[in-house]
């Protein structure tokens, strides 16, 4: 993976992203975190365009109250990242039948609709975690 592009123009402006070390145009990794506030998303357009995402970082993208639908087409998705997503509402429908998401980190208290699909990932991996602390 090479890490640290800075994409500067576009919908994805600010964010960072990872690429595939095979392919120089798969893009398998996008972060938010180190955006500056003026590129944060009101409303958070479609992750079409990467299709090879592995992990999607939105940290402190705290003006996103759904989550763009397209989501739900990452069929590779392992991680995603929803640190300080503070108005976040609800989960595109479906997401739960990403099969290779793994990690759900941060979901927020206020979140109105989660579909039945997140909350047995989300149960699922508190449970792997309590029984691997438990022994």
């Amino acid at each position: 993976m090479e890490s640290g592009e800075e994409l500067t123009e576009g919908e994805f402006k600010g964010l960072r992203v990872t690429k595939d070390a095979n392919s120089s145009t798969s893009i398998i990794a996008l972060d938010s975190q180190f955006c500056c506030d003026a590129d944060r998303w009101e409303v958070m357009p479609s992750v079409e365009p990467f299709p090879d995402l592995i992990r999607l970082d939105l940290h402190k993208s705290r003006y996103i109250k759904v989550l763009h639908a397209s989501l739900v087409e990452l069929s590779k998705l392992q991680h995603l990242g929803l640190t300080q997503c503070t108005r976040l509402q609800e989960l595109p429908p479906k997401i739960g039948q990403l099969q290779n998401l793994q990690v759900v980190s941060n979901i927020v208290r206020n979140m109105e609709r989660v579909d039945y699909g997140v909350a047995h990932i989300v149960y699922s991996m508190m449970d792997t975690m309590y029984h691997s602390f438990i022994g």
